[in-house]
């Protein structure tokens, strides 16, 4: 199953690139492709609200999703809901999105995809058979186009509700979340505990390029438990006198 991208943004750093360039480069993007209609899609994720919302025309239209679900799930959703948008319209359409893990997401569909992914296809796929082309492309966010900007505006408010929709990865990392809260709770309250203060937060501190026997090594230095102060308490003697 192939899908149309148009790539004409992704090559402009966002860090180095003005909202003025993006926006002339995108009017006249618009002007060559003015026989599609555009259909602008985002989502959002805050401390208890996700949402998404398309815009197509004068109409923004905004679900709110379960808190447990994550930014990237609202924003394949937002794609998901603006393709089901489509059947009525018998139109040419370009879907824009300024998730860029979403249209990776699209370009690279497998078995083993996220499930909203693959019902983008699978949607996509019956909007062509109906003689419908949709392309998809990546804008930047917050560059001053219009469609955009309210389809941006719009899930940070939806109200409508989606209760039970939540993808099993998605849940997965919240009950991981949630223990770890729990887990960092009871872990603060080990005051005179000596390891909590080496190690206040109970996920693990990487460091690159460490093999596991050097990350070992170094942990045991920064707790000051090695085989010269402690091997006693591992072989049940009196422990060591410093004789200096």
């Amino acid at each position: 199953m192939k899908l149309n991208f148009i790539d004409e943004f992704e090559h402009l750093p966002k860090s180095t690139t003005s909202t003025l360039v993006y926006r002339s480069i995108f009017y006249d993007h618009r002007h060559r492709f003015s026989n599609y209609e555009p259909v602008f899609t985002d989502g959002s994720k805050s401390e208890g609200h996700v949402g998404t919302a398309v815009a197509i025309g004068n109409t923004v239209v905004s679900e709110r999703l379960h808190k447990f679900c994550s930014v990237f799930t609202s924003e394949i959703y937002g794609i998901y809901l603006a393709l089901t948008k489509m059947d009525s319209l018998n139109k040419n359409f370009i879907v824009y999105t300024d998730s860029k893990s979403a249209i990776e997401a699209l370009k690279k569909i497998n078995t083993l995809s996220h499930p909203l992914a693959l019902k983008c296809a699978e949607m996509h796929q019956y909007l062509t058979e109906k003689g419908l082309n949709i392309a998809f492309c990546w804008i930047s966010v917050h560059a001053g186009i219009s469609g955009n900007e309210k389809a941006d505006q719009a899930p940070k408010t939806a109200s409508l509700k989606l209760e039970n929709f939540v993808p099993l990865g998605d849940a997965q990392q919240a009950v991981r979340i949630l223990i770890l809260k729990k887990w960092q709770s009871i872990w603060d309250e080990q005051q005179v505990n000596k390891l909590h203060e080496f190690h206040p937060p109970v996920r693990h501190v990487i460091i690159s390029n460490l093999y596991r026997r050097q990350d070992v090594i170094l942990t045991r230095l920064r707790i000051g438990h090695t085989r010269l102060t402690h091997k006693h308490l591992l072989c049940s003697e009196p422990p060591n006198t410093c004789s200096r």
